[in-house]
């Protein structure tokens, strides 16, 4: 379901969805050769609902929030007994804003959360790969009509979330790169 002013000031959108896959391959560790390798974990299943909106609160103000709850299952052989599925968070969402401070000045930040998550390692072990809020802010200056300078924070409060596995060497995981900075020019070309 979804639903769009005629001003464009205002969506929404609402998806309830169910997967069911009957070859999910996922990357194990085996510890005999020290590579991660693919598997056939055979079945894996998720329900859930995908739901967001973005208004524009004022001439110079914009809210936008998205959110996923899901509730997700595998197998992990050929017994097709289910568990909770490797690194599928039941929950994320996010916030963001963005304020038009002048006609050539942007400004915006966004706040993100994934719930926990679990993996098995490759010793049989149990791992939680713990909740994360992440903090992001950015700023544009438009230099001219066909050149922006963007300046972007991601990361702010240094969460290191990883894509999909967890978070040490020691595990033989590795962590997203957590705080980081950059700038970027764009231009736009074309005819006018």
């Amino acid at each position: 379901i979804a639903f769009a002013s005629s001003s464009g000031d205002f969506s929404a959108h609402l998806t309830g969805f169910r997967q069911r896959i009957s070859d999910l391959i996922q990357y194990q560790y085996d510890p005999s050769i020290f590579q991660y390798v693919p598997r056939n974990v055979n079945k894996f299943r998720s329900d859930g609902i995908d739901a967001g909106f973005r208004a524009k609160v004022s001439r110079r103000v914009t809210v936008e929030c998205a959110s996923v709850l899901q509730h997700a299952n595998q197998t992990q052989d050929t017994t097709l007994v289910y568990v909770d599925a490797y690194y599928v968070p039941n929950l994320t969402w996010s916030l963001s804003s963005d304020y038009r401070v002048t006609k050539r000045i942007e400004v915006g930040s966004s706040l993100r959360f994934v719930s926990e998550r679990w993996i098995r390692m490759y010793d049989g072990s149990e791992k939680i790969i713990d909740r994360v809020y992440e903090l992001s802010v950015h700023a544009a200056l438009q230099l001219s009509r066909r050149f922006t300078l963007i300046a972007v924070g991601e990361d702010l409060t240094n969460q290191k979330r990883p894509s999909q596995f967890g978070y040490t060497v020691d595990d033989r995981d590795y962590p997203g790169p957590g705080r980081r900075f950059y700038l970027r020019l764009t231009a736009a070309v074309g005819h006018e």
